[in-house]
């Protein structure tokens, strides 16, 4: 009786240990797909933020661009105001 008693403790024993063993490659799966979710998140953060940062250096360029349009268009009539008051007198 002993000896059954012995099996039946080794084969329940071996039981939990196949059912933690399962446990865990699920608990290790779940966490590497969690973890490719992750970095995929990260990744598409950070081309994101690339996008953004380009289009934002192509809006500043164009304001500069711009900007100075707007200068050089102005230039002239300061030119031409500062002539035409130069003849007046």
């Amino acid at each position: 009786m002993e000896q059954s008693d012995e099996t039946a403790n080794c084969n329940d024993g071996r039981q939990k240990l196949h059912a933690q063993q399962a446990h865990l490659k699920d608990m290790r799966e779940r966490l590497l797909l969690y973890k490719k979710r992750h970095e995929a998140v990260l990744r598409d953060e950070e081309k994101r933020e690339k996008e953004e940062a380009e289009q934002n250096r192509r809006v500043e360029e164009e304001r500069q661009r711009l900007e100075e349009e707007r200068q050089g268009s102005q230039l002239p009539e300061k030119r031409q105001l500062t002539h035409s008051a130069g003849r007046h007198e």
